[in-house]
């Protein structure tokens, strides 16, 4: 089976009707908590860093005297605190629930495009209601080793996020696989397939950029969701192909 972007696109708009509403709100549930954790944990710190300088250079310059440089690194040492503190909260967050949710979302597009299928907004709390910390746990390492990839060199690791790509969906489907089970079936699954799926991000990167444009009003009414349900079908693609050559 040739996997074509042409055929993605048309066998997603059936689907994409059906269900369009539900795939959307979850699309905007996952980007504006994307947004708040990062916002939450960085601009609130940013924001305090002037105002802690111009206390301590109005108090050390008031009545003639110098700057006094300990304090400065006093302020440098809090600053780097409240950093590594709101860096923590967004780790947390990240970890223990905006990866479930994305989990629970994939279970979403894999039910709108299972013809008869009921899609209900409630698939987003399907990793909290099944093995919740197994989630946590395989997502937290899918993420780990793709960094520790990107840290080592920058290509390798992009081919590793490619071949971790089916992960989510596999969870999705089976909550308590083990994290070896998931990481070694993605990889065979991708095996040949890693170019197909980044044809996918490729083709989607003059609709971001027109999604700009439109101040992102065609980025969460339409890129966002076509393009979620665009991988789950690549995703059911590769494993209709997997399967059938293993059985």
């Amino acid at each position: 089976m040739n996997i074509t972007m042409d055929a993605l696109m048309k066998e997603t708009k059936e689907p994409l009707r059906r269900a369009y509403w539900k795939i959307t709100v979850t699309t905007v549930i996952l980007m504006m908590l994307a947004a708040a954790v990062s916002y939450s944990a960085l601009v609130g710190t940013i924001n305090e860093i002037p105002g802690l300088f111009q206390r301590v250079i109005a108090n050390e310059f008031s009545g003639e005297r110098t700057l006094d440089f300990r304090m400065v690194a006093v302020v440098l040492t809090m600053v780097g605190g409240m950093l590594m503190l709101s860096l923590i909260i967004k780790l947390f967050l990240n970890i223990f629930l905006e990866n479930p949710l994305l989990v629970g979302a994939d279970k979403m597009m894999l039910s709108a495009l299972e013809p008869g299928e009921p899609v209900v907004l409630a698939s987003l709390a399907h990793a909290f209601d099944s093995d919740y910390l197994n989630s946590v746990k395989v997502m937290f390492l899918k993420r780990l080793f793709r960094d520790l990839w990107m840290l080592c060199l920058i290509v390798p690791g992009i081919i590793k996020g490619y071949e971790y790509m089916l992960i989510p969906y596999l969870l999705a489907e089976n909550p308590y696989q083990t994290w070896h089970e998931v990481f070694a079936k993605s990889k065979q699954m991708m095996k040949g397939y890693k170019k197909k799926a980044f044809l996918i991000d490729l083709y989607f990167i003059p609709w971001s950029i027109l999604g700009l444009l439109t101040m992102g009003i065609l980025t969460v009414f339409y890129i966002e969701p076509k393009k979620t349900l665009v991988k789950a079908d690549f995703y059911l693609k590769v494993k209709s192909m997997y399967e059938g050559e293993n059985e």
